[in-house]
């Protein structure tokens, strides 16, 4: 693998502007519905990123300090619990040479703050860091300290014995500075611990669905660890998520500096150039689906829509009189930017049947597929999206 790789480039002229469920199917006045998108490929770690855009930068410092709900918050109940206990579990695996209760604790892009919630229920000393209003409001509600502010900040200056980032490192333009920056508030026995979304799926089956302007940095294992070690850490455990699609790395800061493998960055740069090659063509035979379905007159629902808008928007698709189905109570009625169509719940389909059915998820999408076989009338098409790309 001693060949150089050309990292490749696809200028996408406009993505959903997506940060949050929508009353309208805008976002406003003050941010836009749509943004150009770059993708391209880190030539340190092979990594897939968003390239550098001064628009996108602009929209996300609004979207920030409104307080973006795109990645799931951690909460008392259903799935944010099921993220919290999940990540608490990786914590106590890792901190296994510290009782919580002797621990100072510090979490950076804390959200709502339920995580140091649990932290300081087991008796640490804990503090977030969060820019958005909802830290506030969850710093009441659980009654833990919140620093409304980016990180780094000045006003905080002390040293730490646990840092944590949850779904905060794919937010950083700049991902091996801001670890860097983070050495200087962590002790020198101190753990960091971080989680990301395992991107290493829909890199490999060529999936445009994961392609959010909040995220820079599109990590598998392999090139999170690179950036880990360029950044000056030794990796201690580095495992997927048993629950959310996550990759969990704890580390401590390093005196050696790590030489990176060219092979496994050959690896990565090869597999994000195949990714932008195959999501070109995936988006494509999507949209070929889409309008042959309008041109013989039939109507058609998407189940699980925010794993379409991407591909819609991308072959500027004419949309018709196309559903949005979502069995996530919290999306019921809401909108994604630039597209009018509420999001209805599976029971409105089931009332009100459409002529064809793709199902967008990948994780559920033959599960789902055979209950809505069994809810549906026989004579609606119900395909999954994994199905259509391989036929």
């Amino acid at each position: 693998m001693n060949n150089i790789i050309i990292e490749k480039k696809w200028m996408i002229p406009s993505l959903p502007f997506v940060w949050g469920p929508l009353e309208f199917p805008s976002n406003g006045v003050d941010l836009p519905d749509e943004l150009p998108f770059s993708l391209g490929v880190n030539p340190e770690t092979g990594c897939l990123i968003q390239r550098p855009n001064n628009l996108v930068r602009s929209a996300l410092s609004i979207a920030y300090s409104k307080g973006s709900t795109l990645s799931g918050l951690m909460d008392d109940g259903g799935i944010g619990k099921g993220y919290a206990d999940d990540f608490i579990n990786f914590i106590q695996k890792s901190s296994q040479e510290f009782k919580l209760d002797d621990l100072k604790v510090l979490e950076i892009g804390c959200g709502n703050g339920y995580l140091l919630k649990c932290l300081a229920d087991k008796g640490a000393d804990v503090l977030g860091i969060e820019p958005g209003d909802h830290g506030q409001i969850g710093s009441k509600k659980w009654g833990v300290p919140i620093i409304q502010d980016n990180f780094p900040s000045s006003t905080i200056n002390e040293k730490f014995d646990l840092i944590l980032t949850f779904a905060v490192l794919e937010h950083v333009e700049n991902p091996v500075e801001f670890l860097s920056l983070i050495k200087n508030n962590l002790s020198d026995d101190g753990i960091l611990i971080i989680a990301v979304p395992d991107e290493g799926p829909y890199i490999n089956s060529g999936d445009v669905s994961t392609l959010f302007h909040e995220h820079w940095s599109y990590f598998d294992t392999n090139t999170l660890l690179s950036t880990v070690r360029l950044a000056g850490y030794m990796d201690l455990k580095c495992e997927l998520s048993g629950y959310g699609g996550s990759i969990f790395c704890s580390m401590k800061k390093s005196d050696v500096n790590f030489e990176l493998s060219i092979d496994d960055i050959q690896s990565a740069k090869t597999l994000a150039n195949n990714y932008i090659d195959q999501s070109r063509k995936h988006v494509e035979t999507f949209n070929i689906y889409v309008n042959e379905i309008y041109s013989k007159g039939e109507t058609l629902a998407i189940y699980v829509p925010g794993r379409a808008v991407n591909a819609l928007s991308i072959g500027n698709t004419e949309i018709g009189t196309t559903r949005f189905i979502d069995d996530n109570p919290l999306l019921v009625n809401t909108y994604f930017p630039g597209f009018d169509i509420p999001i209805e719940n599976r029971q409105s389909l089931i009332s009100r049947p459409t002529d064809n059915v793709i199902i967008m998820s990948r994780t559920f999408g033959d599960k789902l597929a055979m209950e809505l076989k069994a809810q549906l009338p026989s004579h609606v098409d119900i395909i999954t999206i994994d199905c259509l790309l391989l036929s």
